[in-house]
């Protein structure tokens, strides 16, 4: 994108913040001007090349009334923008050499012609514009909400508080982004939304109430975690007992068991969500089993973006280690009537979306419950 060579007071819109700064500066909080500088220009303000503003020392001995006495297009760069402050510098009101380099600064100005007569002055400016772009970053390091404003956090190197966000919550190394959003079309949970829970994924034990509060926050629906629900396991035939040449597990009441698989309580809990209304219902449904690879309407394309995303972020919360699945209740006067469909998104489903019936329901549906395999 080729920048404008016009004046940046010209690029203003008329009648914007923006305007109104380079007609009345002097009416502007000093971080609040170089903000607005800043994201007009997208640029820096401590960016060592082409910065969008350079900073002036304001050379006077009269008491300053605002923190910033002049703005004005760089002589030198027509991008750039020129700012005179009052209270930082190494001369002028609030100087830190002796008061007589201010009084040699005016006299200069008064008493030679052409150029040169800046020469001192713009000496002094060079430490000036950088003092001033060290007091702003100094200001702007500890509140996170300046990088954020810049959309830091979308780099592949965000800024340190974004940076430690992450690192909490098991995300800090350039190759773990955006692992929580489908390759297909990059639905799913955002670096920005974890950084919301940040606090919750860093702690080591991981509560059903923090996983409810969180989802809860995240869909802005209903949900209830509902721990200890039994499901079979498969053992292997290495576990099996058996009877015969390659005998083993035959101890009754220490390895023997009956069958090839065993009931378990401790590994499994469901997320019901609901009630929900028809729309949300259908968002958090899994993909028919009909794809059509022509036109890359694969399962991923047509599943829910609320199903997957409750998928992922479920998993990161909980781990590999426990299984669970969702069960979708669905509000008594929202339930459609089954009706035949040739688009497999919107085709009735049994035990999912549809319903055999002429009256309407008298009750919340609970009967759609599904694994999610994400």
């Amino acid at each position: 994108m080729i920048a404008s060579s016009q004046p940046p007071q010209l690029r203003a819109p008329a009648g914007s913040v923006l305007a109104r700064l380079y007609k009345e500066p002097q009416t502007f909080d000093f971080f609040q001007a170089v903000r607005l500088l800043e994201r007009s220009n997208q640029a820096e303000p401590h960016e060592e090349r082409s910065p969008c503003v350079r900073f002036r020392a304001h050379n006077s001995s009269a008491f300053p009334a605002s923190e910033i006495y002049d703005l004005e297009a760089s002589p030198d760069d027509p991008q750039a923008t020129e700012m005179t402050v009052t209270f930082l510098g190494l001369t002028g009101p609030s100087g830190v050499l002796p008061h007589h380099y201010t009084e040699m600064l005016l006299r200069l100005h008064r008493e030679l012609r052409g150029d040169h007569k800046f020469a001192l002055r713009d000496w002094f400016d060079l430490f000036n514009d950088r003092l001033t772009r060290l007091f702003y970053r100094v200001w702007e390091k500890n509140r996170f909400w300046v990088p954020y404003s810049r959309r830091e956090f979308e780099k592949k190197s965000p800024d340190a508080f974004t940076q430690g966000l992450l690192s909490l919550g098991g995300f800090g190394l350039p190759t773990l982004r955006d692992r929580l959003q489908r390759p297909s079309d990059n639905a799913g949970v955002s670096d920005l939304a974890l950084l919301r829970y940040s606090g919750l994924l860093a702690q080591q034990r991981r509560s059903p109430e923090n996983l409810r509060r969180m989802l809860i926050d995240y869909f802005q629906i209903p949900i209830e975690v509902k721990p200890l629900q039994g499901q079979w396991l498969s053992l292997d035939q290495s576990q099996q007992t058996k009877i015969g040449r390659y005998r083993h597990n035959q101890q009754l009441g220490k390895t023997a068991v009956l069958g090839r698989r065993v009931w378990e309580l401790q590994h499994k809990f469901r997320l019901q969500l609901g009630p929900l209304t028809l729309d949300q219902f259908n968002e958090f449904l899994p993909a028919p089993p009909e794809m059509d690879v022509a036109s890359h309407r694969g399962q991923e394309a047509l599943c829910g973006q609320g199903q997957w995303s409750l998928g992922q972020l479920t998993r990161v919360f909980v781990g590999p280690s426990l299984d669970f699945d969702v069960q979708l209740v669905l509000k008594k006067d929202e339930v459609p009537r089954t009706q035949l469909s040739g688009q497999p998104a919107k085709a009735s489903r049994l035990g999912w979306n549809a319903w055999i019936g002429t009256q309407p329901a008298k009750e919340d549906q609970a009967n759609a419950s599904f694994t999610v395999d994400n």
